[in-house]
């Protein structure tokens, strides 16, 4: 789809659409696809979230000992 006017011939609003990004796998068990840092990210929250229901307790939130500077060259920590 190009634009707005196509993606409608499919879908209405308030419908869920996704986007047909199969994996490829690659040599060295590498697996390569459109946006999979941010699947990756999603299962880990998941992941995290279904730790956290089943034992509420064992999480102990925590901040930086000191706030994160912005170097041109790097970040520094």
């Amino acid at each position: 789809m190009k634009n707005k006017t196509e993606a409608m011939a499919y879908l209405e609003i308030s419908e869920a659409g996704v986007i047909d990004a199969r994996v490829i796998e690659m040599l060295n068990i590498r697996k390569v696809s459109h946006a999979i840092d941010d699947r990756i990210g999603a299962f880990v929250v998941l992941e995290l979230l279904c730790r956290y229901a089943a034992k509420p307790s064992a999480a102990q939130p925590r901040a930086h000992q000191r706030p994160l500077e912005w170097s041109p060259s790097r970040l520094i920590a």
